[in-house]
């Protein structure tokens, strides 16, 4: 988004623009526009973003350190034991 000069939302408006194109065809999409969608609302980065829309989808939980994650209500973080 820096190096382009441009927000969060212009970044997911676009890229929902190309995903929900009919002439696209994309595996995953409807993970990929949920991840979004959680990318511009809960301010996390977009791999995280990804993760949290992947888990929600599977029904299985996460593990991950990445607190961040907790943001996201309908998903289950497992924190990793050191």
């Amino acid at each position: 988004m820096s190096r382009y000069r441009r927000d969060r939302d212009d970044v997911v408006t676009a890229l929902l623009a190309v995903i929900l194109n009919p002439g696209v065809e994309m595996e995953e999409a409807e993970i990929m526009s949920d991840a979004l969608r959680r990318f511009a609302e809960a301010r996390v980065d977009l791999a995280d973003a990804w993760l949290a829309a992947r888990t929600a989808h599977t029904g299985f939980g996460v593990a991950s350190f990445d607190r961040d994650l907790d943001k996201f209500t309908d998903i289950r973080r497992i924190e990793p034991k050191a």
